[in-house]
């Protein structure tokens, strides 16, 4: 599934392997690193239609 979805989304999004974390260290890594990592260009949303030009 994650080949597919990196396959199909390219660089859109951000894939956080968190399957040996607790939830709670789940939380703190997205807390930290959100501002810099969740951020998706704008040519990629362009390119996935989700913004019109």
């Amino acid at each position: 599934m994650a080949r597919n979805q990196r396959r199909e989304l390219g660089d859109l999004g951000w894939w956080l392997d968190s399957g040996e974390q607790a939830p709670e260290e789940s939380a703190d890594v997205i807390v930290a690193e959100a501002a810099r990592r969740a951020v998706v260009p704008e040519d990629a949303l362009r390119a996935q239609g989700a913004i019109q030009m």
